[in-house]
């Protein structure tokens, strides 16, 4: 069995602590939170014993072989760190860190320490996105075009006003693309094969908080291929993610719900099936309950036999440094090529 220990018990954790039920091989046996009262009530809820509110001390007990991290994003770095550094195994949140050099910093560590990490961008293990990224690798579409990814979501005022964290340069990172969109970001590069250049705009157009929230960058791929990426909490109603591919031989478009088009040769060739949507457009709290259990399946998987992680640490830091580039590009009102 692996032994995983949850750190941060607040909205996410729950994702985290119901996938590593749902695995044979896999066990929650600690938590740990600042707050002791929360994460004593987290254990109880989840059936755990040990309960830590300093993760130093966690990270100490030969017991735990991984550790689920659940805290604001501007720590993931330097727990992920302290963790590689104690040969703890890793599943980090989104995004993996918020810092370019935090991120260079903990790759070192977990290579020099031969762990296992791997970081929370469930749209890669979705069915659609599967078949989407299978059909463009295969080069049936031919050469990519145009690629765009929509993320125009909503947050309320009382969200922003749930935790003193949120919308923090210092401990979130970003506004609606560096907490909301970096799953869609993630997806696109994933996709594309990583963004080469943007040129971008980030406002805070209606709530009172000092981040963005509304984003809109033109952005050429790796590929060649040229499109958007807008973001957005202020957009009410919410609008599910949508992703649109423009390739010579036909066009990919599809979002929560499945897909829009997907055209090849001028043929319709009507490729839908269950997304398992993500909901949570409009409230982080609406992921579906089994929403993390690849990521903690792959994870497991990759301990037991020695194999690398789907998206590990050099992986995952592709959405955040291209929405660092979004956010320079944007400052200094220029091109920023990656």
């Amino acid at each position: 069995m692996i032994n995983f220990a949850i750190i941060g018990t607040g909205v996410i954790a729950r994702q985290h602590a119901l996938a590593v039920a749902m695995n044979p091989n896999a066990q929650v046996v600690a938590v740990c939170d600042m707050n002791a009262a929360r994460a004593a009530e987290f254990a109880a809820e989840h059936k755990v014993e040990k309960v830590f509110s300093d993760y130093h001390e966690l990270l100490a007990d030969p017991d735990i072989h991984a550790v689920s991290i659940c805290t604001p994003s501007g720590t993931h770095g330097e727990i992920s760190i302290a963790a590689a550094k104690a040969g703890k195994h890793i599943l980090c949140e989104k995004p993996i860190e918020t810092k370019a050099e935090k991120i260079d910093e903990l790759i070192r560590e977990v290579e020099a320490h031969n762990v296992k990490m791997e970081c929370v961008y469930q749209r890669r293990f979705q069915e659609i996105p599967q078949k989407v990224k299978a059909a463009l690798d295969s080069g049936v579409f031919g050469k990519v075009l145009m690629a765009s990814a929509y993320m125009k979501y909503w947050r309320s005022p009382d969200y922003y006003r749930s935790a003193g964290w949120r919308a923090t340069w210092e401990f979130d990172g970003g506004g609606c693309l560096m907490n909301q969109g970096v799953h869609g970001v993630d997806l696109i590069c994933w996709f594309m094969g990583g963004v080469k250049k943007v040129n971008a705009i980030t406002r805070t157009q209606l709530h009172n908080i000092e981040v963005e929230d509304a984003a809109v960058a033109v952005v050429e791929y790796n590929n060649g291929a040229i499109g958007v990426i807008e973001g957005s909490t202020c957009v009410n109603p919410a609008n599910n993610a949508r992703f649109e591919i423009h390739c010579e031989n036909g066009t990919i478009s599809f979002d929560d719900e499945g897909v829009l088009q997907w055209v090849l040769n001028g043929e319709d060739l009507q490729v839908n099936g269950p997304d398992g949507a993500l909901s949570a457009k409009d409230d982080p709290t609406k992921l579906a309950t089994d929403s993390h259990s690849p990521m903690v399946n792959d994870l497991v998987d990759s301990i037991l036999n020695d194999t690398e992680p789907s998206i590990g640490p050099k992986e995952a830091r592709k959405a955040v440094d291209t929405i660092l580039a979004i956010y320079q590009s944007s400052r200094e009102c220029r091109e920023v090529v990656l």
